[in-house]
């Protein structure tokens, strides 16, 4: 996922300003999701999960140049 996403951001040539526009965004959706994942943990579901690995992968994808 995480290369897919890096290979994504590359081909769109964006700016520095632009990329990390879309890097705030996907933390702000990481936060989001995460708190869902809580919500749903303390449901008693996903409750083997710790981390969501699209947000991760997302999040890592715009770190990386």
């Amino acid at each position: 996922m995480r290369r897919w996403i890096e290979e994504r951001l590359s081909s769109m040539r964006l700016t520095e300003a632009e990329r990390r526009s879309w890097q705030g965004r996907f933390e702000d959706l990481r936060k989001e999701g995460m708190g869902s994942l809580s919500g749903l943990q303390q449901a008693g579901s996903c409750a083997g999960f710790e981390r969501c690995a699209v947000c991760d992968a997302a999040n890592e994808a715009c770190e990386r140049r």
